[in-house]
């Protein structure tokens, strides 16, 4: 986790990214996973490397916290969507 207690995931290349609403899709019963009736998939919230290392193997749809600039001011929104695989050419070192 980072030091303020969010997210740690770093260089997250999405493949698909979704339009979507992460409030906006169906609660499941399992807590970090709710379901889009869009594309019948349900969507695993990934909190930690590991987690997001795991649905890149399970070609899982996946949601993650992320820092945008909004009016100046950095804001944490869902960012959604099928992460695409590590590549080489993201950087010198495997970002998991």
């Amino acid at each position: 986790m980072a030091e303020d207690g969010g997210v740690s995931i770093r260089n997250c290349r999405f493949a698909y990214k979704c339009s979507r609403n992460w409030n906006g899709l169906r609660l499941t019963a399992v807590p970090g996973e709710r379901f889009c009736g869009e594309c019948n998939r349900t969507v695993y919230f990934c909190e930690t490397d590991s987690h997001l290392t795991e649905a890149i193997r399970l070609d899982r749809c996946i949601a993650i916290l992320d820092e945008v600039m909004h009016n100046g001011k950095p804001i944490r929104i869902h960012t959604m969507g099928v992460p695409g695989p590590y590549s080489e050419d993201d950087g010198d070192e495997d970002p998991f």
